[in-house]
This record gives C-alpha cells, sequence and structure tokens, in this order.
C-alpha cells in the first residue's frame, strides 16, 4: 500500500534572517536533521516523501538534501515530489502588507495535487522518534482515516522562549475531543506557563504529526475559503490557517474523529547514546533537580548506578565561535551553566539526591513515575541503593568548526568545569550513533 511522508519545509529559514540554518550538517557525511525523519519513516514503511517548500528555497534545498534523497529513495522504491507554498495561493486577494505565511494548513493544501494515499505530515526541524511513525503508518494501512501522535508538553518545551502547542484531550476511547492552540507556553521552575497562567506540563499535545487520508484534503481546502471570508478581514496581517485549530472545530461541529496514538519516545537517539544496547537504562526527560529542571536523566547500571545529565542545544551554530581563541558559542555556555547549577546542587544535597534518584528509579520500573520516561528492553535497573551513585554530566550542540575537532580544541577543555561534564556536539552525537547502534539515515 502506498503511503506518503509530507514534510512542511516552507518555513525553514524565516527566522533566521539569513541562511538557511536548518540545512547545515551534523555529521560529516553531510546529513541534516531531517535525514533522520525520512529514515524512520521510510524504516516505518512510508513509501512516497513530498516536500513543501518555498519556490525561493528550492535551488539551495535540492542542493543540500533534496537531490541526495531522491538518488537514495530511488534504490528503495520510494518516490519524491515537491509541493510550493506561495503567500499568494489563496482564495482572495492578497491583503496589503501581508508577508506573513499563511500557517500549516494552507502548506498542506499546497501539496493537494500530489498526495493521492493516506499520509502522514510533520515539521521539518523537529525530531520525533521512531514510535510515531510507526504507530501512524500502522494506523493507516488499516484501515484508520485520521490520527494524530500525541507528544507529553514537557518534552516539547524550549530552553530558549515561548512555543506554540496544541493542547489536546480524550475520551474514555483515546479519541481527541479538543484541540487548544496555545500560545507562548514557557518553562518555569515547577512547570509552565502561558502568559502568567500555569499549564499542565503532562497533556499531550500536537507537534504537527499528523495521519491524514486525501479526503481530508477536500474539507481542509473548504475551510480555508470559510477561514479567508470570516478571519481575515479581521485580522488580515497577521491572521493563521493552522492544522489543530481547524480540526478543533472539525470536532466541535462532530464532522471528524481522530484517535490520539501516545507516543513515549522522550529525544531521539538519547538513550541510546548514553546506553549500550545490552545495558539497562531509564532515561528521563524534564527531570527536576532542586528548583531546576534537566533535559535529560539517563540511569544506566554499572555495577553502581550511572547517573547522566545532559542539556540539549540546538545545531545550528558552530560549537566554538568563529575567532576559536575567543571560546564557545554562547549556547553551549549556556548550556554549561544550567550543567554547573545541577552539580552544585547534587554535590550540596547528594545523599537527598541519590535517595530521589533511586526511588524515581523504582517508580519508572513498576510505571508509577508521574513525569515522562523511558524504561529500556530489559524493564530492570539493578543497582545497590546502598552504593555511591556515579553522576556525569553532558552537554550536546552546535556542529564542529571544520577546522577543528572536539577532541582537538583547548576552548571546551579550559571551558569544563569539572572532569565529569561532556561537551559534544551533534557531530560527535551522530557519529556514536552509527558507530555503536547501526542508526543510519536512510541511505
Amino acid at each position: 500500500m502506498k503511503t506518503t511522508l509530507l514534510i512542511m519545509a516552507a518555513g525553514i529559514g524565516s527566522r533566521f534572517g539569513t541562511g538557511i540554518k536548518q540545512l547545515e550538517p551534523v555529521d560529516d557525511a553531510g546529513h541534516i536533521i531531517m535525514d533522520y525523519s525520512i529514515h524512520d519513516a521510510i524504516e516505518a514503511g512510508f513509501n512516497h516523501v513530498v516536500f513543501i517548500i518555498r519556490k525561493d528555497i528550492e535551488k539551495e534545498f535540492k542542493e543540500v538534501i533534496g537531490d541526495r534523497i531522491a538518488f537514495i529513495c530511488s534504490s528503495h522504491n520510494v518516490t519524491v515530489d515537491y509541493a510550493f507554498q506561495d503567500i499568494n495561493d489563496i482564495p482572495g486577494t492578497l491583503p496589503e502588507g501581508r508577508t506573513k505565511p499563511w500557517g500549516t494548513g494552507q502548506a498542506v493544501l499546497a501539496a493537494k495535487k500530489v498526495i493521492k494515499t493516506p499520509f502522514i505530515v510533520i515539521n521539518a526541524d523537529d525530531y520525533y522518534g521512531k514510535e510515531g511513525f510507526k504507530a501512524v503508518h500502522e494506523y493507516l494501512v488499516n484501515g484508520g482515516k485520521s490520527c494524530m501522535a500525541g507528544f507529553v508538553l514537557k518534552n516539547t518545551l524550549s530552553d530558549n522562549g515561548g512555543v506554540t502547542r496544541g493542547i489536546c484531550k480524550m475520551d474514555e476511547n483515546g479519541n481527541l475531543t479538543e484541540v487548544v492552540e496555545t500560545k507562548n507556553i514557557v518553562k518555569t521552575t515547577d512547570g509552565a506557563e502561558a502568559d502568567g497562567v500555569a499549564v499542565d506540563v503532562n497533556s499531550l499535545v500536537s507537534m504537527n504529526m499528523w495521519g491524514l487520508t486525501p479526503d481530508f484534503l477536500d474539507v481542509l481546502e473548504e475551510g480555508f475559503k470559510e477561514f479567508f471570508e470570516k478571519e481575515v478581514p479581521c485580522n488580515p496581517l497577521k491572521a493563521e490557517y493552522l492544522i489543530p485549530i481547524f480540526i478543533g472545530e472539525l470536532l466541535e461541529h462532530g464532522k471528524i474523529s481522530v484517535k490520539v496514538l501516545k507516543t513515549n519516545d522522550t529525544w531521539y537517539g538519547m538513550a541510546d547514546y548514553l546506553a549500550e544496547p545490552h545495558e539497562e537504562y531509564i532515561c528521563f526527560s524534564n527531570y527536576p533537580i532542586g528548583d531546576k529542571i534537566a533535559d535529560f536523566v539517563v540511569l544506566t547500571s554499572r555495577s553502581k548506578m550511572k547517573v547522566c545529565i545532559v542539556e540539549v542545544k540546538g545545531a545550528d551554530f558552530k560549537i566554538v565561535k568563529a575567532n576559536h581563541y575567543q571560546g564557545l558559542n554562547v549556547h553551549m555556555n549556556d548550556a554549561i551553566t544550567q550543567l554547573k547549577n545541577h552539580m552544585e546542587y547534587i554535590n550540596r544535597n547528594y545523599s537527598s539526591f541519590r535517595t530521589q534518584i533511586h526511588e524515581d528509579k523504582d517508580k519508572a520500573i513498576n510505571e508509577e513515575y508521574s513525569g515522562n520516561y523511558l524504561v529500556g528492553p530489559r524493564k530492570t535497573l539493578l543497582v545497590d541503593p546502598q552504593k555511591d551513585i556515579d553522576v556525569k554530566y553532558i552537554a550536546i550542540g552546535g556542529v564542529e568548526r571544520e577546522d577543528k575537532s572536539i577532541e582537538e580544541s583547548h576552548e571546551i577543555v579550559k571551558c569544563k568545569p569539572a572532569d565529569n561534564l561532556e561537551i559534544a556536539s551533534w557531530n560527535s552525537f551522530v557519529r556514536k550513533l552509527d558507530e555503536y547502534h547501526g542508526h543510519h539515515p536512510v541511505q
């Protein structure tokens, strides 16, 4: 059965001013973040890839990923098409002064002519993990009409400002009942808030990973006409046609049924990066340490418990400044500062932290932990709670300079506040996955 991976890439680069930062490679082979979503989707069974891009980035996009993916896909019996999102492709007249794109609903509509099969739609520059692709594909090929991969809110928040998320509610059968598009959700010391109002961090949210059928596109098109008639006149410069909002309206009027497929993915490859496949491990995301939150805490067992505390930054910067004598990029320094805060807290409160981590380990194994976590396939972590714990701190972010490997950089050495703190680039992250776990982009 033909199924399509629809990638919304029209917005890449727009928030960075110049250049297309999301197209920067994260490994020595030139792979970018998008390669890994494509790999996971093809592995799950999707056999048609459609890129939604802007016409003005077509040349650079094809040079960096498009032509390479098309060549690779041809050997896997996977076809590739393009669709172009255009601000002028609207059921009306472009409002004077309008420069803002029309949103994800219009982006998907741009691909209507090339979508003939059930499809999954994703963002180009987000990590999703394997589980969501597999769940959505299985649902679609077994006759399902509409579904959504549901992610835990606290696992989708940013360290660098507010985010917009579609917060979801479900009935007792796991069907979506409501989507509340919530803007400017920011991390707080004890959870999250939006414009000063507390938000439940355990809510399931849409990360724009929808499973849909071609019939939905007809409904989406009619909805866009109505949006243009009713919403645009009220806010001609900023109104957006967003899929979560539109689906929420359909749900409200009983015009659609959407199955929520909860995904327990915490971060792409994080547990694999820090644990050997044969090991027992537990991975927590957004884990509380004192009054701070660590991006990830991974527990492994090597006679005594090893605790890896991880802060993650993006891949859209060089880890060492262009003038390398000036030290690390500001984002990496921020990650190191966060790790130093965790380190100082644990050093001051070692006994209570050791007790806490053992208790949370037991809760996770017994499926009683209230936060987001992943227990390895062996479903155990056999350690002696009376022994000391071995704590390691890891900052992951950026890419290496072409002329300076991370191992050779004296800036990295001098910026490390302790021997048990490791600084890793996305290059090294991907290399280790490839070396130890055989997890490669599509090739």
